[in-house]
């Protein structure tokens, strides 16, 4: 499944909505996590590489098997590669009292592997799922 998103929480959520219904086969809490992490890097391209532009696109490719996933995310933000970002543990944020900086953790806990590149006029990145 090949989407283009708007830079839009309605368009991530309609996206959420999607991978939900192809993921129906794998198990409530599998689902969950995989959605989880999957609209945690849609919101932070919309929020820190597009400042909530709704004009920008995100582009999307997701590929599913009954348990495998590999997820490409592209977007024409400035270059940044959450492979190489700080994921401090959650008890830490708690105890500074962050109000953010949670989904570095989640990706790196949810997702098998992830891949960066840095693209001429962006950046992509490929997540890999393993149920």
């Amino acid at each position: 499944m090949v989407r283009t998103l708007r830079a839009s929480t309605k368009d991530i959520r309609k996206y959420r909505e999607e991978i939900k219904k192809i993921t129906k086969n794998l198990s409530y809490k599998n689902s969950h996590f995989l959605v989880l992490g999957l609209e945690e890097i849609l919101t932070n391209v919309m929020e820190h590489g597009y400042r909530y532009d709704g004009r920008r696109k995100i582009y999307t490719g997701f590929f599913y098997t009954k348990k495998r996933a590999i997820i490409k995310i592209a977007d024409r933000a400035k270059p940044y590669d959450p492979t190489k970002a700080k994921h401090p543990e959650p008890m830490e944020l708690l105890e500074k009292g962050a109000d953010g900086g949670y989904g570095n953790y989640l990706v790196k806990k949810i997702f098998y592997k992830a891949v960066y590149r840095q693209l001429s006029n962006g950046n992509l990145l490929v997540l890999f799922y393993i149920d």
